[in-house]
């Protein structure tokens, strides 16, 4: 598929090297390690629902590998699995930009709740520093194994800084770029993982063990187009460290 909308300026080399360096050390695999268009291990595609997959291919815009996502009435999401263990801070930089909205959906509703792309990174609490609502979520658990999810949202509905809880409160979803955010346009986003988990869910993280990337349009029948390129994980020390 050959449909490329306008592209950001070129990074200069000296960011580039970093960028490669923060992600060896995060652990983070990026899409420049690709060897075709498919996404590189141990990125792992996982449908939702039985649904058929949206298409997640690895293309060359301006001599740089980015992730296309595209879904025709298709849901399903493309992962990574990381078990991290933050210090203090965990910085997320990526750039995306989405060129085709599934219009009609609607993130307060399950069933037409369609999108371009979403990012989303799911975290284990810890429960000896959990907050009140952690430890509620525990007890009625009987003791299971509680996850919680941060989702960053580029929505055609809903304007950025707009906030919404899932069902079961467990999966926060945070619209970064809204409807007022021109389509066809690289954005960049930072976001200090450590400090939005505790920030939303009242918890200290003690892990980080998955990041993905979702698009869906099986709700509303839309079709949608979106890039993903440059992820970089950045764990910064915390004040007492070396």
């Amino acid at each position: 598929m050959k449909r490329f909308g306008r592209s950001s300026a070129l990074v200069t080399i000296p960011l580039l090297l970093a960028t490669h360096l923060a992600l060896a050390e995060s652990g983070l695999v990026g899409f420049e390690a690709a060897t075709d268009a498919r996404p590189p291990p141990p990125w792992r595609l996982a449908s939702e629902r039985r649904q058929r997959p949206p298409q997640f291919d690895v293309i060359e815009q301006e001599g740089r590998k980015v992730l296309m996502v595209y879904s025709a009435s298709a849901e399903g999401r493309l992962e990574q699995p990381l078990g991290l263990a933050p210090s203090e801070s965990l910085r997320l930089n990526w750039r995306w930009r989405v060129d085709e909205h599934a219009q009609a959906g609607d993130l307060a509703d399950p069933a037409k709740d369609d999108h371009a792309l979403r990012l989303c990174v799911r975290v284990v609490p810890d429960p000896e520093r959990a907050g009140e609502r952690t430890r509620r979520g525990l007890a009625a658990l009987l003791g299971g194994s509680l996850r919680h999810t941060l989702c960053y949202l580029w929505d055609a509905r809903y304007p950025s800084g707009h906030l919404a809880w899932s069902a079961d409160e467990s999966t926060r979803l945070i619209v970064l770029r809204g409807a007022e955010t021109p389509t066809g346009r690289w954005q960049y986003e930072t976001r200090d993982l450590i400090a939005d988990y505790r920030q939303h869910f009242g918890a200290e993280a003690k892990s980080v063990e998955l990041l993905w990337l979702s698009a869906r349009s099986s709700g509303t029948g839309a079709r949608t187009l979106a890039f993903f390129a440059d992820p970089e994980l950045l764990s910064e020390p915390t004040a007492n460290q070396p």
